[in-house]
């Protein structure tokens, strides 16, 4: 696909992304505010912490101009600064970093619901539960827009084989783009892949999930709430 051809769409909107508890927030991240403040308490730090340099990833695949800082954005730069390694990518992303999110949270639920069990399948698990968590994300920028094509674009769309989708998410990273607004394959709805950090903001963390793999699917989910 020829990214000069694609449309190019303004999205104004709050997003929805669901993520493992376990997954490590970039503390470091949300206690300064520049890229020379990041560099000093990282050097300070990596002096005492051998966990570190994995916490923050390879903060060097991004590009400077497009690194955040402050409260929230270590959300934001992980997928980024962790990247897929090669084979293991999603739906855009070979081996690159890709936010992905959607527009509302029960598409993020039923896209989270279907790759979590994939996970458990592709390791022969046992039935378990994993925790995962909420963030709601402001997204403000002119995206590329795959939405509505999904007959003209079957090869992209296809359910189970991401290579087309990934040739086209390596020309648009390659091209700089904002990111990709297209249609979710596993429910009615539109999710997002970001291709760069400064397209969020205000990132905040809401509910709490748990998942319940029966064997063979994501069988239940149910909200964690407080006890008082």
């Amino acid at each position: 696909m020829n990214v000069t051809d694609m449309d190019v769409k303004k999205i104004e909107t709050t997003t929805y992304r669901l993520i493992p508890s376990r997954f490590p927030p970039i503390e470091i991240l949300a206690r300064v505010a520049s890229q020379e403040d990041f560099e000093i308490l990282f050097e300070i730090e990596s002096l005492t912490n051998d966990r570190l340099r994995n916490e923050v990833g390879e903060i060097a695949l991004v590009a400077e101009e497009d690194r955040l800082y402050g409260d929230g954005m270590s959300f934001i730069m992980a997928p980024f600064t962790h990247p897929p390694v090669a084979g293991q990518g999603g739906r855009f992303n070979p081996d690159f970093g890709v936010f992905y999110c959607a527009a509302e949270f029960e598409i993020a639920l039923e896209e989270t619901k279907y790759h979590q069990a994939k996970f458990f399948l592709d390791f022969n698990s046992e039935p378990t539960k994993i925790d995962m968590r909420e963030f709601l994300t402001d997204l403000n920028k002119e995206l590329h827009t795959l939405a509505g094509q999904q007959e003209t674009l079957s090869d992209v769309y296809d359910p189970d084989d991401y290579s087309a989708g990934q040739e086209t998410g390596r020309k648009l990273k390659e091209a700089n783009s904002w990111g990709l607004e297209y249609n979710s394959v596993r429910t009615t709805g539109i999710c997002y892949a970001i291709f760069r950090p400064p397209a969020l903001s205000n990132c905040r963390q809401s509910r709490h999930f748990e998942y319940h793999f029966d064997g063979e699917k994501i069988a239940h989910v149910i909200e964690k709430r407080e006890v008082k």
